[in-house]
């Protein structure tokens, strides 16, 4: 199984997934929204991926996995209020 570099992960993806929540949240084309959302995913997922250790690359999937988790959740409250 898999050990997750926590404080590497969240150090990463939480600040970029605030970011993207307020990205869409903004009267944005809805192109432009989803192409940044695949740069700060492959940037995030990339950063994360080179350093990690050799045996821990699953920290970068789960980094790129909570930044898409993050901007959900701001879609879901934005549609509910």
């Amino acid at each position: 199984m898999a050990e997750y570099n926590w404080k590497l992960i969240s150090s990463f993806s939480i600040p970029v997934g605030l970011v993207m929540g307020w990205i869409f949240n903004a009267p944005l084309n809805a192109f432009v929204k989803h192409i940044l959302l695949a740069a700060a995913l492959l940037v995030i997922w990339a950063t994360v991926y080179r350093l990690s250790s050799s045996q821990k690359k699953a920290n970068a999937f789960t980094s790129s996995a909570l930044i898409a988790l993050i901007v959900m959740l701001f879609y879901i409250f934005r549609s509910i209020s």
